[in-house]
């Protein structure tokens, strides 16, 4: 199984469940929805997005082993 692959949106670290050329998925549980700003987005708003460095960190160590 690879690692998995984490991302943050605005801020809230999510897990990304598909990737395929240059588009991926994740899936947002309610609860977050309601206690982040994400759920006050549309389609279209801008967001910040990072991949988050301690995954990009691990996937690297998995790699050289």
């Amino acid at each position: 199984m690879p690692p998995a692959i984490i991302i943050t949106v605005n801020g809230v670290s999510l897990t990304v469940n598909r990737i395929e050329e240059n588009d991926f998925d994740i899936n947002i549980v309610p609860h977050t929805l309601s206690v982040t700003t994400l759920g006050q987005l549309t389609v279209g708003d801008a967001v910040n997005l990072e991949v988050d460095i301690i995954a990009r960190h691990l996937e690297q160590l998995i790699k050289n082993k």
